[in-house]
């Protein structure tokens, strides 16, 4: 439980610096680069520490298919958010919990009590009365959009499953060559991104992405030490669940309190909703 806490809370320092760059107009695409230095940087710095410094087939292959896919769904998102704007975008990524959970119960034959399953219940429908499924600027369900819904529910739940994926398959002590490959790779192809559309890179984007780099290590590094552990064997859908809810909780209430902004009555029940399934997770 600690390792998944730490991840927690990374996750929403992440949540919390993205804001801040959308606050100062800096180009998330530089920040999302930028932020791959630092994170591949301590991925080898561990790597070089650590006891294995094999690199396998399955570690090998893992690395480059993350290294593919995070920054393409981030890409995918901006797009998403372009088109549609924030609230179907944002609906998406909670929906994308889906994606683990069902992985875990389908192919990992994962065995769900009835609290276990009350609770996911709860949290991902605490989660969409979190979410807007209406167009920002005109308040109505934007139908074209319908595609980008599954597009985007899988290509973020793929990114959140990649790590169990590895804790499945991969080799347990190689996972500090994993989470370094998949921020090596997604660093590359950032850059060469970067290069091609001859985007502009600015100093404050560049920093804070640097400094944003060290928290999404810590996410997904301890993210899958807490998948390693005991107190989540067989028990992943668990995780995700407690992961995506308590993160979302933390994120809605410093929106508030912090950024001031709005939240309507199906927030507030949502949050409620999310904080019931949180305890019926840990009473499983």
């Amino acid at each position: 439980m600690p390792f998944l806490m730490i991840s927690i809370i990374a996750a929403f320092l992440n949540a919390a610096q993205i804001k801040h760059c959308e606050i100062q107009g800096w180009d998330a695409r530089v920040v999302i680069t930028s932020n791959y230095i630092s994170a591949s940087l301590m991925g080898w710095l561990f790597f070089g520490f650590g006891e294995d410094h094999q690199i396998d087939a399955t570690s090998f292959w893992l690395g480059l298919g993350g290294g593919l896919l995070w920054p393409s769904t981030f890409l995918i998102l901006m797009q998403g958010i372009r088109d549609y704007g924030l609230s179907l975008a944002g609906s998406s990524s909670r929906l994308s919990l889906l994606v683990p959970v069902l992985f875990a119960m389908l192919f990992l034959d994962e065995v769900l009590t009835l609290n276990t399953l009350i609770g996911i219940l709860m949290a991902i429908g605490g989660l969409l009365l979190m979410s807007k499924l209406k167009k920002a600027d005109t308040g109505k369900l934007d139908l074209r959009a319908l595609w980008f819904i599954p597009v985007m529910v899988f290509s973020l739940g793929c990114v959140n499953l990649w790590v169990n994926l590895f804790n499945t398959y991969g080799t347990a002590s190689q996972h500090h060559a994993f989470i370094t490959l998949v921020f090596s790779f997604s660093l590359l192809f950032s850059v060469v991104y970067l290069y091609w559309y001859r985007i502009p890179v600015t100093r404050g984007a560049m920093g804070r992405g640097i400094l944003l780099g060290v928290s999404n290590f810590c996410m997904f590094f301890f993210l899958l030490q807490a998948l390693r552990h005991e107190d989540f064997s067989n028990a992943s859908a668990v995780a995700y669940t407690l992961h995506a809810v308590m993160n979302i909780i933390l994120v809605s209430c410093a929106g508030f309190l912090i950024w001031k902004e709005r939240l309507e009555r199906t927030g507030y029940m949502g949050i409620l909703l999310a904080i019931a399934a949180v305890f019926l997770l840990n009473f499983r």
